[in-house]
Protein backbone atom coordinates (compact mmCIF):
# COMPACT_ATOMS: atom_id res chain seq x y z
CA UNK A 1 0.00 0.00 0.00
CA UNK A 2 1.52 3.60 -0.65
CA UNK A 3 2.50 5.25 2.49
CA UNK A 4 0.24 8.20 1.54
CA UNK A 5 -2.66 6.36 0.31
CA UNK A 6 -4.48 7.22 3.79
CA UNK A 7 -3.45 11.35 3.08
CA UNK A 8 -5.33 11.27 -0.29
CA UNK A 9 -8.82 10.54 1.38
CA UNK A 10 -8.36 12.75 3.87
CA UNK A 11 -6.59 15.53 1.01
CA UNK A 12 -10.18 15.10 -1.17
CA UNK A 13 -12.56 15.01 2.22
CA UNK A 14 -13.73 11.43 2.07
CA UNK A 15 -14.09 10.09 5.16
CA UNK A 16 -12.07 6.72 5.50
CA UNK A 17 -12.49 5.71 9.14
CA UNK A 18 -15.21 2.76 8.38
CA UNK A 19 -12.75 1.94 5.34
CA UNK A 20 -10.29 -0.87 5.54
CA UNK A 21 -7.17 0.68 3.50
CA UNK A 22 -5.22 -2.15 3.07
CA UNK A 23 -8.21 -4.14 1.34
CA UNK A 24 -8.98 -0.96 -1.15
CA UNK A 25 -5.63 -1.19 -1.89
CA UNK A 26 -5.57 -4.90 -2.82
CA UNK A 27 -8.89 -3.59 -5.28
CA UNK A 28 -6.17 -1.26 -6.39
CA UNK A 29 -3.51 -3.78 -7.29
CA UNK A 30 -6.08 -6.06 -9.04
CA UNK A 31 -7.84 -3.04 -11.13
CA UNK A 32 -4.41 -1.75 -12.50
CA UNK A 33 -3.37 -5.44 -13.15
CA UNK A 34 -6.16 -6.09 -16.06
CA UNK A 35 -6.06 -2.39 -16.84
CA UNK A 36 -5.86 -1.53 -21.14
CA UNK A 37 -4.45 1.70 -21.94
CA UNK A 38 -8.17 2.65 -22.16
CA UNK A 39 -8.67 1.97 -18.98
CA UNK A 40 -5.68 4.16 -17.91
CA UNK A 41 -7.16 7.37 -19.75
CA UNK A 42 -10.94 6.53 -18.32
CA UNK A 43 -8.98 6.34 -14.70
CA UNK A 44 -7.62 9.83 -15.53
CA UNK A 45 -10.91 11.22 -17.15
CA UNK A 46 -12.66 10.45 -13.42
CA UNK A 47 -9.76 11.64 -11.44
CA UNK A 48 -10.34 14.87 -12.96
CA UNK A 49 -14.08 14.59 -13.19
CA UNK A 50 -14.31 13.82 -16.80
CA UNK A 51 -16.84 11.19 -17.89
CA UNK A 52 -15.38 8.08 -18.96
CA UNK A 53 -15.74 7.01 -22.52
CA UNK A 54 -16.25 3.21 -22.07
CA UNK A 55 -19.43 2.80 -20.52
CA UNK A 56 -18.81 -0.34 -18.44
CA UNK A 57 -15.37 0.67 -17.21
CA UNK A 58 -16.47 2.72 -13.57
CA UNK A 59 -18.75 -1.32 -13.26
CA UNK A 60 -15.58 -3.06 -13.84
CA UNK A 61 -13.40 -0.75 -11.77
CA UNK A 62 -15.48 -0.89 -8.52
CA UNK A 63 -16.07 -4.37 -9.44
CA UNK A 64 -12.30 -5.11 -8.26
CA UNK A 65 -12.79 -3.20 -4.72
CA UNK A 66 -16.03 -5.33 -4.36
CA UNK A 67 -14.38 -8.93 -5.06
CA UNK A 68 -11.83 -7.54 -2.28
CA UNK A 69 -14.37 -6.28 0.52
CA UNK A 70 -17.99 -6.93 -0.32
CA UNK A 71 -19.02 -3.99 1.52
CA UNK A 72 -17.60 -1.30 -0.84
CA UNK A 73 -20.36 0.80 -2.50
CA UNK A 74 -21.25 0.18 -5.97
CA UNK A 75 -23.53 3.44 -6.34
CA UNK A 76 -22.96 6.87 -4.17
CA UNK A 77 -19.13 6.86 -3.86
CA UNK A 78 -18.23 9.20 -6.58
CA UNK A 79 -15.71 11.01 -4.38
CA UNK A 80 -14.25 7.96 -3.25
CA UNK A 81 -14.16 6.40 -7.23
CA UNK A 82 -12.29 9.90 -7.92
CA UNK A 83 -9.69 9.12 -5.12
CA UNK A 84 -9.11 5.46 -6.31
CA UNK A 85 -8.28 6.56 -9.71
CA UNK A 86 -5.52 8.57 -8.78
CA UNK A 87 -4.46 5.69 -6.84
CA UNK A 88 -4.27 3.61 -9.88
CA UNK A 89 -2.56 6.16 -11.72
CA UNK A 90 0.10 6.30 -8.83
CA UNK A 91 0.29 2.22 -8.57
CA UNK A 92 0.98 2.03 -12.27
CA UNK A 93 4.03 4.60 -11.64
CA UNK A 94 6.15 1.43 -10.43
CA UNK A 95 5.27 -0.96 -13.67
CA UNK A 96 7.16 -0.89 -16.55
CA UNK A 97 8.68 2.51 -17.81
CA UNK A 98 5.93 2.53 -21.12
CA UNK A 99 3.18 2.07 -18.68
CA UNK A 100 5.02 4.24 -15.80
CA UNK A 101 5.46 6.97 -18.10
CA UNK A 102 1.84 7.01 -19.84
CA UNK A 103 0.25 7.26 -16.30
CA UNK A 104 2.07 10.04 -15.00
CA UNK A 105 1.30 12.19 -18.42
CA UNK A 106 -2.10 10.83 -17.62
CA UNK A 107 -1.79 12.37 -14.15
CA UNK A 108 -0.33 15.41 -15.25
CA UNK A 109 -1.31 16.62 -18.52
CA UNK A 110 -5.35 17.36 -17.67
CA UNK A 111 -4.50 19.47 -14.96
CA UNK A 112 -3.25 22.31 -16.98
CA UNK A 113 -0.84 23.90 -14.55
CA UNK A 114 -3.51 23.74 -11.99
CA UNK A 115 -6.22 25.58 -13.97
CA UNK A 116 -8.82 21.96 -13.65
CA UNK A 117 -8.80 20.80 -10.35
CA UNK A 118 -8.29 16.84 -10.28
CA UNK A 119 -9.39 14.74 -6.90
CA UNK A 120 -6.14 15.14 -5.17
CA UNK A 121 -3.63 17.47 -5.49
CA UNK A 122 -0.94 15.69 -4.55
CA UNK A 123 -0.89 12.77 -7.28
CA UNK A 124 -0.41 15.43 -9.64
CA UNK A 125 2.67 16.32 -7.44
CA UNK A 126 3.65 12.81 -7.57
CA UNK A 127 3.22 12.60 -11.06
CA UNK A 128 5.49 15.96 -11.68
CA UNK A 129 7.64 14.19 -9.48
CA UNK A 130 7.92 10.89 -11.37
CA UNK A 131 8.03 12.46 -14.79
CA UNK A 132 11.08 14.62 -13.75
CA UNK A 133 12.95 11.42 -11.60
CA UNK A 134 12.22 9.23 -15.09
CA UNK A 135 13.94 12.06 -16.78
CA UNK A 136 16.57 12.58 -14.89
CA UNK A 137 17.40 8.83 -15.12
CA UNK A 138 17.73 8.49 -18.32
CA UNK A 139 20.98 9.24 -18.98
CA UNK A 140 22.18 8.34 -15.58
CA UNK A 141 24.54 5.67 -17.28
CA UNK A 142 24.25 2.76 -15.11
CA UNK A 143 28.06 0.45 -14.42
CA UNK A 144 27.70 -1.51 -17.83
CA UNK A 145 28.25 -5.49 -17.28
CA UNK A 146 31.60 -6.87 -18.76
CA UNK A 147 33.16 -9.71 -19.68
CA UNK A 148 35.50 -11.31 -17.56
CA UNK A 149 39.13 -10.56 -18.53
CA UNK A 150 39.30 -14.71 -18.44
CA UNK A 151 36.58 -15.60 -20.18
CA UNK A 152 38.03 -16.17 -23.65
CA UNK A 153 41.02 -18.36 -21.89
CA UNK A 154 38.92 -19.89 -19.76
CA UNK A 155 36.50 -20.93 -22.26
CA UNK A 156 39.27 -22.28 -24.16
CA UNK A 157 40.57 -24.00 -21.94
CA UNK A 158 37.45 -26.07 -21.17
CA UNK A 159 37.22 -26.87 -24.76
CA UNK A 160 40.15 -27.98 -25.31
CA UNK A 161 40.12 -30.47 -21.74
CA UNK A 162 36.36 -31.25 -23.26
CA UNK A 163 38.20 -32.43 -26.38
CA UNK A 164 40.68 -34.14 -24.77
CA UNK A 165 37.59 -36.31 -22.66
CA UNK A 166 35.30 -37.04 -25.67
CA UNK A 167 38.33 -38.09 -27.78
CA UNK A 168 38.85 -41.56 -26.14
CA UNK A 169 35.78 -42.01 -24.97
CA UNK A 170 32.69 -42.94 -27.03
CA UNK A 171 30.09 -43.06 -24.14
CA UNK A 172 30.59 -39.41 -23.42
CA UNK A 173 29.18 -39.70 -19.88
CA UNK A 174 32.50 -38.46 -18.38
CA UNK A 175 32.40 -35.24 -20.56
CA UNK A 176 28.84 -34.01 -19.12
CA UNK A 177 30.52 -31.52 -15.97
CA UNK A 178 32.95 -30.28 -18.64
CA UNK A 179 30.13 -30.01 -21.30
CA UNK A 180 27.76 -28.30 -18.72
CA UNK A 181 30.60 -25.81 -17.86
CA UNK A 182 31.66 -24.75 -20.79
CA UNK A 183 28.21 -24.30 -22.05
CA UNK A 184 27.26 -22.25 -19.41
CA UNK A 185 29.96 -20.13 -19.47
CA UNK A 186 29.26 -19.37 -23.13
CA UNK A 187 25.48 -18.92 -22.17
CA UNK A 188 26.65 -16.33 -19.65
CA UNK A 189 29.07 -14.34 -21.59
CA UNK A 190 26.70 -13.92 -24.74
CA UNK A 191 24.55 -12.69 -22.10
CA UNK A 192 26.49 -9.82 -20.73
CA UNK A 193 27.16 -8.94 -24.56
CA UNK A 194 23.31 -8.73 -25.42
CA UNK A 195 23.08 -6.31 -22.34
CA UNK A 196 25.82 -4.56 -23.05
CA UNK A 197 24.25 -3.93 -26.56
CA UNK A 198 21.28 -3.05 -25.69
CA UNK A 199 22.19 -0.34 -22.78
CA UNK A 200 24.83 0.88 -25.84
CA UNK A 201 21.94 1.01 -27.81
CA UNK A 202 19.86 3.14 -25.45
CA UNK A 203 22.34 5.73 -24.76
CA UNK A 204 23.06 5.82 -28.56
CA UNK A 205 19.14 6.95 -28.92
CA UNK A 206 19.81 9.39 -26.08
CA UNK A 207 22.59 11.02 -27.85
CA UNK A 208 20.97 10.97 -31.02
CA UNK A 209 18.21 12.70 -29.55
CA UNK A 210 20.18 15.70 -27.93
CA UNK A 211 22.40 16.04 -31.29
CA UNK A 212 18.85 16.62 -33.00
CA UNK A 213 17.69 18.91 -30.46
CA UNK A 214 20.96 20.87 -30.30
CA UNK A 215 20.74 21.43 -33.85
CA UNK A 216 17.33 22.34 -33.29
CA UNK A 217 18.24 25.33 -31.47
CA UNK A 218 21.24 26.35 -32.96
CA UNK A 219 19.61 26.37 -36.04
CA UNK A 220 17.06 28.32 -35.12
CA UNK A 221 14.34 26.57 -37.38
CA UNK A 222 10.38 25.02 -37.40
CA UNK A 223 10.65 21.93 -38.68
CA UNK A 224 6.63 21.60 -38.95
CA UNK A 225 7.01 25.38 -40.89
CA UNK A 226 10.55 25.16 -42.62
CA UNK A 227 11.01 28.45 -41.34
CA UNK A 228 13.57 30.28 -39.00
CA UNK A 229 11.78 30.69 -36.08
CA UNK A 230 12.21 34.81 -35.91
CA UNK A 231 9.66 34.74 -38.77
CA UNK A 232 6.75 32.53 -36.81
CA UNK A 233 3.82 34.79 -34.98
CA UNK A 234 5.13 34.49 -31.70
CA UNK A 235 1.97 33.80 -29.72
CA UNK A 236 2.40 30.73 -32.35
CA UNK A 237 5.56 29.78 -31.28
CA UNK A 238 4.95 28.80 -28.14
CA UNK A 239 2.94 25.68 -29.20
CA UNK A 240 4.38 24.91 -31.94
CA UNK A 241 8.06 24.63 -30.03
CA UNK A 242 6.15 22.20 -27.41
CA UNK A 243 4.80 20.43 -29.89
CA UNK A 244 8.57 20.05 -32.09
CA UNK A 245 10.58 19.05 -29.17
CA UNK A 246 7.68 16.49 -28.43
CA UNK A 247 8.93 15.19 -32.02
CA UNK A 248 12.30 14.92 -31.53
CA UNK A 249 12.63 13.45 -28.17
CA UNK A 250 13.22 9.49 -29.13
CA UNK A 251 12.54 8.38 -25.07
CA UNK A 252 10.14 9.46 -22.84
CA UNK A 253 9.63 11.37 -21.09
CA UNK A 254 12.34 13.22 -22.62
CA UNK A 255 15.12 14.97 -21.23
CA UNK A 256 15.56 16.47 -17.61
CA UNK A 257 16.67 19.96 -19.69
CA UNK A 258 13.51 20.39 -22.06
CA UNK A 259 12.16 23.05 -20.12
CA UNK A 260 15.30 24.72 -20.69
CA UNK A 261 15.54 24.09 -24.29
CA UNK A 262 11.92 25.40 -24.74
CA UNK A 263 13.28 28.37 -22.63
CA UNK A 264 15.59 29.48 -24.98
CA UNK A 265 13.34 28.90 -28.10
CA UNK A 266 11.08 31.05 -26.27
CA UNK A 267 13.04 33.64 -24.62
CA UNK A 268 15.38 34.71 -28.04
CA UNK A 269 11.58 35.56 -29.80
CA UNK A 270 9.24 36.24 -26.88
CA UNK A 271 9.61 39.28 -25.57
CA UNK A 272 6.19 39.15 -23.38
CA UNK A 273 5.89 37.19 -19.58
CA UNK A 274 2.97 35.69 -20.43
CA UNK A 275 0.79 34.81 -23.06
CA UNK A 276 -2.92 33.29 -23.28
CA UNK A 277 -4.09 29.36 -24.65
CA UNK A 278 -6.34 31.68 -27.23
CA UNK A 279 -3.69 33.51 -28.30
CA UNK A 280 -1.20 31.10 -29.33
CA UNK A 281 -3.86 28.98 -30.80
CA UNK A 282 -5.31 31.20 -32.78
CA UNK A 283 -1.34 32.44 -34.07
CA UNK A 284 -0.96 28.85 -35.63
CA UNK A 285 -0.90 28.52 -39.27
CA UNK A 286 -4.30 26.95 -39.91
CA UNK A 287 -2.64 24.02 -42.10
CA UNK A 288 -0.26 23.31 -38.87
CA UNK A 289 -3.20 22.95 -36.68
CA UNK A 290 -4.99 20.49 -39.12
CA UNK A 291 -1.79 18.21 -39.43
CA UNK A 292 -1.88 18.19 -35.93
CA UNK A 293 -5.82 17.85 -35.18
CA UNK A 294 -5.76 14.71 -37.44
CA UNK A 295 -2.72 12.90 -36.18
CA UNK A 296 -4.69 9.60 -34.91
CA UNK A 297 -2.88 8.70 -31.42
CA UNK A 298 -3.90 12.96 -30.28
CA UNK A 299 -7.86 12.11 -30.80
CA UNK A 300 -8.00 9.21 -28.32
CA UNK A 301 -6.41 11.41 -25.37
CA UNK A 302 -7.50 15.30 -26.50
CA UNK A 303 -10.47 15.71 -24.00
CA UNK A 304 -7.04 15.07 -21.54
CA UNK A 305 -4.78 17.63 -23.08
CA UNK A 306 -6.22 20.82 -23.26
CA UNK A 307 -3.71 22.15 -25.70
CA UNK A 308 -4.47 19.56 -28.09
CA UNK A 309 -8.46 19.77 -27.35
CA UNK A 310 -7.92 23.31 -28.58
CA UNK A 311 -5.93 23.20 -31.42
CA UNK A 312 -8.39 20.29 -33.17
CA UNK A 313 -11.54 23.02 -31.80
CA UNK A 314 -9.98 25.49 -33.41
CA UNK A 315 -9.19 23.49 -36.76
CA UNK A 316 -12.73 22.79 -36.73
CA UNK A 317 -14.32 26.32 -36.71
CA UNK A 318 -11.53 26.94 -39.61
CA UNK A 319 -10.54 30.10 -38.20
CA UNK A 320 -13.28 31.32 -36.55
CA UNK A 321 -13.52 31.70 -32.78
CA UNK A 322 -16.56 30.32 -32.31
CA UNK A 323 -14.25 27.31 -31.16
CA UNK A 324 -13.16 29.48 -27.89
CA UNK A 325 -16.73 29.37 -26.24
CA UNK A 326 -17.02 25.39 -27.11
CA UNK A 327 -13.69 24.35 -25.76
CA UNK A 328 -14.65 26.85 -22.09
CA UNK A 329 -17.94 25.27 -22.21
CA UNK A 330 -15.98 21.52 -22.07
CA UNK A 331 -13.28 22.46 -20.03
CA UNK A 332 -14.02 25.46 -17.40
CA UNK A 333 -10.82 26.30 -18.29
CA UNK A 334 -10.39 30.15 -19.04
CA UNK A 335 -9.07 30.75 -22.11
CA UNK A 336 -8.24 34.31 -21.33
CA UNK A 337 -5.83 32.91 -18.44
CA UNK A 338 -2.51 34.35 -18.43
CA UNK A 339 0.34 32.18 -18.37
CA UNK A 340 3.84 31.90 -18.21
CA UNK A 341 4.62 30.79 -22.33
CA UNK A 342 7.66 28.24 -21.11
CA UNK A 343 4.49 26.26 -18.76
CA UNK A 344 2.16 27.08 -22.07
CA UNK A 345 5.21 25.21 -24.25
CA UNK A 346 5.56 22.29 -21.85
CA UNK A 347 2.21 21.75 -21.25
CA UNK A 348 1.98 20.82 -25.17
CA UNK A 349 5.19 18.99 -25.09
CA UNK A 350 3.93 16.70 -22.77
CA UNK A 351 0.40 16.32 -23.99
CA UNK A 352 2.34 15.06 -26.85
CA UNK A 353 4.50 12.73 -25.56
CA UNK A 354 1.46 11.75 -24.04
CA UNK A 355 -0.37 10.39 -27.02
CA UNK A 356 2.19 8.40 -27.94
CA UNK A 357 3.14 6.89 -24.11
CA UNK A 358 -0.43 5.56 -25.41
CA UNK A 359 0.23 4.85 -28.97
CA UNK A 360 3.44 2.79 -28.11
CA UNK A 361 1.33 0.65 -25.12
CA UNK A 362 -1.70 -0.23 -27.54
CA UNK A 363 1.07 -1.07 -30.20
CA UNK A 364 2.29 -3.74 -27.86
Amino acid sequence: MHSQFADWYRLASVDFNDIDLKARWAGVAAAVNDFSSEDLLNAARVFYGIPAKATDFLDRFRDSFKKADDKFLMLGNEAEVRVLCGAALVALFDMSPEWSNAAALAAACPSFRGARPSAVGDIERLARETLASRSASLRNLNKLPQLGQDFITSAGKQVTELLATIKPNTALNAAHDQFDKVLRDMVAGFTIVDEWTRAEQHQQALRTEESNVLWWLIGGYSRDLEVAFAKIKVPALVMIAGKELADLTSIIPGAYSARAFLDKVIRENFTKNTVTLADSVNACPPEWRKSVATQVEIQDVEDLCPTLFAVHKADEAAGKKAWMKVFEGVTAIKLAQQMNPVDLAEQAFQECLLARAIAGINEE
